[in-house]
């Protein structure tokens, strides 16, 4: 049902059953609770396992493309990189970045560009006043071009048809990319396929709550972006948050595992945490420091306190090295934390929302599985620290 308000036509949410129903989160009725036809027989007691089903198998451009992380028992990750590769060197891995919107992700993307220099297949280029860059796009064999004072590939990782012609160029064959951000994982799983080389996935996650908030709010002004709209100007975070057409349900969850249509189920979230389990270096938001501390360990973007086991896998540098490698340090230090200090690129301000509000509640129902998925990340986050010994 719905009323008629100043405004239009407005659903109405008489409980959170209602959106429970609206979300078809109820599960199927199993065949035992069907009515029967009469007989003398007492019924038979209704067996419910109390172990949640195992996850579907994984996609298999997911199980073979992208390295699967050491059980966290492993002792750290630069034995387990060297037996991966069989001593090939960390080449045979491309860093493979998931980009959540409003995730910290166009931070972590400033930091691998400006202070580590890193060569990147990214999306389309935006000025900081929010001019698009084509970036030569469609034309022809790929190549490292230099937009806004960065290195790029000139491929456009943000769609699916970026991606394709990327898979056409033969992006990953061309060891161009030092290293990869894009939203869509399984399509870009896609491009390591008939390569030596492997994706290593990695990716900042957010309280979806914040992310989701933060999404509206950016949305409301980013007319430089594909998934502006101008309808939500006007809206509240109230009316974004029941709308059926605008709002994000569940995006985590659904792109882990390529299901953007139609309810989720118990299985679909097993599935999305058995990948981030198996196959994600974990970053968080609210630890970003910490989780570049970490993507820099692996990928041995920053050497300068190199492990034990890390110092193996460099040549031996001379003295005169290691002065330089010092001077190069202290600026990769320096650049990160001007970057880190400002909030970040892509940083919004913007009002935020208090746990247990209307607006609040209500993205939280429109997000039951990505809360489910982030409170598993957290406890990833924590796991693999020792990885990281």
């Amino acid at each position: 049902g719905g009323r008629m308000e100043e405004g239009g036509y407005r659903p109405v949410i008489r409980s959170v059953n209602d959106v429970v129903m609206m979300k078809g989160l109820h599960p199927p009725q199993s065949p035992q609770s069907q009515p029967q036809p009469p007989n003398n027989e007492p019924p038979a007691p209704i067996v419910t396992p109390n172990t949640p089903p195992p996850p579907p198998p994984m996609p298999p451009q997911l199980q073979n493309n992208l390295v699967t992380l050491p059980p966290s028992t492993a002792k750290s990750f630069f034995s387990f990189l060297q037996s991966e590769m069989g001593g090939g060197g960390r080449s045979d891995i491309i860093p493979l970045f998931w980009h959540i919107s409003k995730s910290g992700g166009t931070t972590v993307e400033e930091l691998c560009s400006r202070c580590f220099n890193l060569v990147k297949a990214s999306g389309k280029s935006i000025s900081t006043t929010g001019e698009i860059q084509h970036d030569d796009e469609d034309n022809g064999p790929v190549k490292v071009i230099f937009v806004y004072g960065l290195h790029k590939v000139n491929v456009d990782m943000s769609t699916i048809e970026g991606i394709a012609r990327a898979k056409q160029q033969n992006l990953i064959q061309s060891s161009l990319a030092q290293i990869i951000f894009t939203p869509h994982i399984h399509e870009s799983s896609t491009l390591f396929t008939s390569t030596t080389q492997k994706g290593q996935l990695f990716t900042v996650f957010r309280h979806p709550i914040h992310r989701a908030v933060s999404l509206f709010h950016y949305l409301q002004h980013a007319s430089w972006e594909p998934t502006y709209n101008p309808k939500l100007k006007d809206m509240s975070i109230e009316d974004y948050a029941m709308s059926e057409e605008h709002v994000e349900e569940d995006w985590m969850v659904r792109k882990l595992v390529n299901k953007m249509e139609g309810p989720l189920m118990m299985e679909d979230l097993e599935l999305a945490k058995e990948i981030v389990r198996t196959k994600c270096i974990v970053g968080l938001m609210d630890h970003m420091e910490e989780s570049m501390r970490r993507f820099s360990q692996v990928f041995g973007w920053n050497n300068a306190n190199p492990s034990s086991s890390q110092q193996q896998l460099l040549p031996s540098p001379s003295n005169t090295n290691d002065v330089n490698q010092e001077i190069q340090n202290l600026n990769v230090q320096t650049c990160m934390k001007n970057i880190l200090e400002k909030g970040g690129e892509n940083k919004f301000a913007h009002p935020t929302e208090v746990e247990g509000s209307m607006a609040w509640e209500l993205l939280k129902l429109k997000n039951v599985w990505d809360m489910q998925l982030y409170e598993y990340v957290l406890f990833l986050f924590e796991e693999q620290a020792i990885l990281f010994q």
